[in-house]
């Protein structure tokens, strides 16, 4: 087994060895660790600003209060709880009586 790492350089000499390292490839490759870090921080840099966004402009908004909308219907109380049919409880159970135990010898 090989022991070169899959995450160095020389992987990517290995694998683009004899071959045309002038296509592009292994050029990507070769950036591929810097162009990552770079997405990271660019994403981890947006988000960061979305939510600072989102929270500046909650606190620059001017809190204001909204009335409710008039009505000129007279307000009727309704009652929710009517008389509620209750069940009957189910009468107890008495335990089982315990039996001695019948002993026949023969």
């Amino acid at each position: 087994m090989s022991k070169s790492s899959i995450y160095e350089s020389k992987w990517t000499d290995l694998v683009f060895e004899n071959k045309n390292k002038e296509y592009g490839a292994y050029q990507l490759r070769q950036e591929n660790p810097r162009t990552t870090i770079n997405a990271l921080f660019i994403a981890l840099l947006l988000i960061t600003a979305l939510g600072s966004a989102s929270m500046l402009i909650n606190k620059l908004r001017p809190n204001v209060a909204i009335e409710p909308a008039p009505f000129d219907e007279p307000l009727t109380p309704v009652n929710l709880t009517p008389d509620l049919v209750r069940p009957v409880p189910p009468a107890p159970v008495a335990p089982p009586t315990q039996s001695a135990p019948v002993c026949s010898i023969n």
